[in-house]
């Protein structure tokens, strides 16, 4: 009697639709095998088109080196790869595709067609495959490059099919998807059809930050600063960062790769929204691309079949390599925010294209930006008719909103000026406690004139032709916070006896570091000594603190002791807790004196632009800016 439980060898047919399942998540995923297979054969152009949000049409036009004729049918069959020939080549692979999956899983579940032409052939190869079985194949007159169209995604699996997402909700993975290979590759041309309508062309050959604004049709400006290659230590960095004028709601304007190849990370983005959370505010998310050039033998990008995940052999390595770089350039480039309050009067954006056909864009106006940033239903702020506590909240929507909301405005640049012929070719250390320093030099509060006090909660003063419009509690706490910090960092923290001492117990798995961990509590201003085996006792805290402050802080720096290198984090933490509620708040009227002595302070503050906590210290209005509000400039 045959064992209904029998081991059997599956057919290819169903093992290819297994191995499907996990290539074809979505028509986006086809588009970023599709065109990171163009990349990898050099193209310098790339067209894109999608029908229906990719599910009954895909199309993907490139230039590169095309396949030779005797490779069209191979190229379609699992396992088979030009990338690399045995396990060994992982240690020097710099293209995006490696596994020979892609294509295979694609025809498995789709119609395909192909017509691809090398330079050195006088005529191209067409293949029809249709669920995997090649239908037809011919020689036609070519183009150097490939064409492949995909039809009628999972029509061989409907189950799956029903899966798929609305075509506004799969056409919005597959912007997101072109926006980020299009701003990586910005040496390649792009274009970008959907339904008939061009979406996007890139011009090629720019920087970083050049080919951010030409997708979004500069509504970014000056506001991304781009970093050029920088080689430090295993690593090479390279990419743009926004400053502290553009914050966003959500992640997704942040853009991370690994050796050109489209990551995620959340190592790189908690580094980098650690070195900005002293100039953004909470729940709000700064604006980057990193690209981390990196020896292939470093990283393990196997680990998904999406291919969206990297490992990396030394994290702590590459966190300290990366905080440090981030925040040194960070340095150069936060400054005062502006006001923007005249662009809410303007009829007309002078900026804008005249030959645009905004009739393109019905129902498409969150191109790429689905989760677009949401501005206040008004900004007419009457904040005199406001309960006190939240007149500050206020302020901050206002300061918040000082920059066009550039992600709606991702619309075609067709500059006629532009030319776009797709033809053409951890271990603890005090050092660790330094902030964030800032070397713009150009801005000194000493020399503002103190106009008055609006609400006796902001400082209105006057410098040229701007008025600079100062939050007093902002300002007092940043202050604190770095006199409090400079204390540790100087070894001038003084300490306060406990008339009771107190025992604090420590885990088993940290026992073993118990001197070191005295070591460090000493430096942080307590007087703590080794009690038991798995316990010490505190008889002295660090005098800004209240005993229970204190306690916590011990007790987090102990429980934190193996993440040696964020051993500073609870500390600053802490200073910025104390400082926030030591600092003067809004309401409290000040003297003349006092202000005098907040500007001064503020000159000799590192970070003079915004405080612990990520809020603006100070906002810019110009006077261009007024007498456009007034109508006295158009």
């Amino acid at each position: 009697m045959m064992n209904k439980n029998q081991i059997k060898q599956l057919d290819d047919k169903t093992i290819s639709l297994i191995a499907a399942g996990e290539v074809v998540e979505s028509p986006a995923s086809i588009v970023k095998e599709l065109i990171e297979n163009s990349i990898d054969a050099k193209a310098t152009s790339i067209v894109l088109e999608i029908r229906d949000g990719g599910k009954s049409y895909i199309r993907v036009t490139d230039d590169g080196f095309g396949i030779d004729e005797a490779d069209v049918e191979l190229a379609f069959k699992r396992h088979t790869t030009s990338k690399i020939t045995s396990f060994t080549d992982f240690c020097n692979l710099y293209t995006n595709g490696f596994r020979g999956e892609a294509l295979a899983s694609i025809a498995a579940v789709s119609r395909v067609s192909i017509t691809t032409k090398t330079k050195e052939a006088f005529l191209g190869t067409s293949l029809i495959i249709t669920g995997g079985i090649i239908e037809k194949k011919e020689k036609v007159g070519a183009k150097d490059g490939t064409t492949i169209i995909i039809e009628d995604l999972l029509y061989n699996t409907p189950a799956r099919k029903n899966f798929l997402k609305s075509n506004q909700a799969e056409t919005s993975k597959i912007n997101d998807i072109v926006e980020r290979l299009a701003l990586i590759n910005n040496s390649v041309k792009f274009k970008y059809i959907n339904n008939n309508k061009v979406m996007l062309i890139t011009a090629s050959n720019l920087t970083f930050s050049e080919s951010m604004n030409n997708i979004y049709n500069n509504a970014y400006d000056k506001s991304i600063k781009e970093l050029p290659i920088e080689y430090i230590g295993d690593y090479g960095i390279e990419g743009f960062l926004g400053d502290n004028s553009i914050m966003s709601h959500n992640r997704k304007n942040q853009y991370i790769f690994v050796n050109k190849r489209v990551v995620k990370s959340k190592l790189i983005t908690s580094v980098v929204e650690e070195a900005y959370s002293q100039f953004i505010t909470i729940n709000r998310f700064p604006i980057f691309l990193i690209n981390l050039n990196v020896d292939p033998a470093l990283i393990d990008v196997n680990i998904h079949p999406n291919k969206l995940e990297v490992k990396f052999s030394n994290e702590n390595k590459l966190k300290d390599t990366l905080s440090n770089y981030i925040k040194s350039k960070l340095s150069e480039s936060i400054m005062i925010p502006k006001s923007n309050l005249s662009s809410k009067y303007d009829k007309v954006k002078k900026d804008e294209p005249q030959n645009i056909n905004f009739d393109l864009f019905i129902n498409e106006t969150n191109l790429f930006s689905q989760d677009a940033v949401k501005k206040p239903a008004s900004n007419n702020y009457a904040l005199e008719s406001m309960p006190t506590n939240d007149k500050s909240h206020a302020l901050e929507n206002f300061i918040i909103n000082t920059k066009p909301n550039a992600e709606n405005n991702l619309f075609i640049n067709e500059n006629p000026n532009n030319n776009y012929d797709l033809s053409s070719k951890p271990s603890y250390n005090k050092t660790n406690l330094n902030t964030t320093s800032n070397s713009n030099h150009q801005f000194n509060y000493k020399d503002l004139s103190v106009i008055g006090v609006f609400i006796n909660s902001y400082i209105i003063t006057q410098y040229n032709e701007a008025l600079y419009v100062i939050d007093q509690h902002a300002a007092h706490e940043r202050i604190l916070y770095e006199k409090y910090l400079n204390s540790y960092k100087n070894d001038k923290i003084s300490s306060q006896n406990l008339l009771i001492p107190i025992s604090i117990n420590i885990s088993f798995d940290v026992s073993v570091y118990i001197h070191d961990i005295i070591d460090l509590l000493n430096d942080y201003g307590f007087n703590a000594e080794p009690f038991s085996q798995e316990s010490l006792v505190i008889r002295a805290i660090p005098n800004i603190f209240n005993q229970n402050e204190a306690i916590n802080l011990a007790n987090e720096l102990i429980n934190n002791f193996s993440k040696q290198i964020y051993l500073s984090d609870e500390l600053k933490e802490k200073i910025a807790s104390k400082a926030c509620k030591s600092a003067i708040k809004a309401n409290d009227k000040l003297l003349s004196l006092e202000i005098s002595q907040i500007l001064s302070d503020l000159d000799s503050c590192e970070n003079k632009y915004s405080c612990p906590h990520g809020r603006p210290i100070t906002i810019e209005l110009s006077k261009y800016e007024l007498e456009k509000m007034f109508k006295r400039i158009v």
